[in-house]
């Protein structure tokens, strides 16, 4: 008898969870972003959010829990209940370099849940007031000709790996300084406490359109039309391309109707043209998110490529958390 009372409960249990994510979302739904507030994955968060919100008629609300990486957010999202109201917006930073910097408490292969990807921006190398009008070569010269290396500023593990490709590319060696958030790294960039900083292009453009820091190269193999002013990496002589990636994923356990529903919905919001200007404000890639329907195996895809690549680039450097 006891054992049929419990089998009894056990379905109801599970169809009480069918009809639940059948109803997806009755209630609202957070993006939970592991970097500050203004930094390039939470702009692109919240406008994915406004989205969701309007097609799916419920409040997709935006919460920032930085630090670790971006692997405190991860951690939350992974010990939350597997019912899709809880999900992680994804990083690079997260998904591909953690793994390789952080002691962990879970594992991203079997704890995260691909949902959607999305190709990112390209990051751009800053200078600050002191150094406008310089060349990249003039700017090389410099760095190499210094009693001490230049420190140059990242605020996330991607724009690390920038560092990293640009020290092998130039044969450069920068004192590598990480801060919590990118506005701090430009303060000090503009005060000429730090000589260079690699940002996401949406990050910087306030203070770049004031004046404050100086764009001097993009990291995409061509210039993106947001940016068209701004020379490439490889039109000024250095061999180095990384763009941005982000995603969207859930704790192991989400139903597959609630991933399939977010996944079809993020593709419709990717087709619309109002979004694509706004990614294209941002500098994303275009042309690869037109081309491509974007599939959680497609995300799965990018995950192991990257993390492989980055990884290397990671030893290579010794780099820490």
């Amino acid at each position: 008898m006891l054992r049929i009372i419990l089998l009894a409960l056990v379905m109801a249990l599970t169809n009480l969870n069918t009809a639940n994510a059948q109803d997806y979302p009755n209630r609202p739904v957070r993006f939970v972003v592991g970097a500050a507030a203004g930094s390039n994955t939470d702009i692109l968060a919240r406008l994915f959010a406004a989205e969701y919100q309007k097609i799916l008629k419920q409040p997709f609300v935006v919460e920032d829990k930085p630090g670790a990486g971006g692997d405190i957010g991860a951690e939350y999202v992974v010990k939350a209940d597997p019912d899709g109201y809880t999900l992680l917006f994804d990083s690079a930073s997260i998904m591909f370099g953690n793994k390789w910097l952080y002691p962990r408490t879970f594992d991203q292969d079997k704890d995260l849940v691909s949902i959607i990807d999305i190709p990112g921006p390209p990051m751009v190398l800053l200078v600050g007031p002191e150094l406008k009008g310089k060349s990249l070569k003039e700017i090389v010269a410099m760095a190499k000709a210094a009693p001490q290396p230049w420190s140059l500023g990242v605020a996330t593990t991607w724009e690390a790996i920038g560092y990293g490709m640009l020290c092998e590319a130039v044969g450069l060696n920068l004192q590598l300084t990480r801060y919590k958030s990118a506005q701090q790294g430009f303060v000090e960039l503009a005060k000429g406490d730090i000589k260079l900083v690699f940002s996401a292009i949406a990050t910087a453009k306030p203070m770049m359109s004031s004046g404050q820091l100086i764009p001097i190269a993009v990291t995409t193999a061509e210039r993106t039309a947001a940016a068209a002013d701004i020379s490439t990496m490889r039109e000024l002589g250095v061999d180095m391309e990384i763009t941005g990636w982000n995603g969207i994923s859930g704790p192991r356990g989400i139903q597959k109707n609630v991933v399939e529903t977010l996944n079809r919905v993020g593709n419709e919001i990717l087709k619309m043209p109002d979004f694509q200007q706004k990614l294209l404000d941002m500098s994303v890639d275009m042309q690869s998110i037109k081309e491509v329907e974007r599939t959680p195996e497609l995300m799965d895809k990018a995950i192991r490529e990257g993390s492989e690549a980055w990884g290397r680039m990671i030893k290579r450097f010794g780099f820490k958390n």
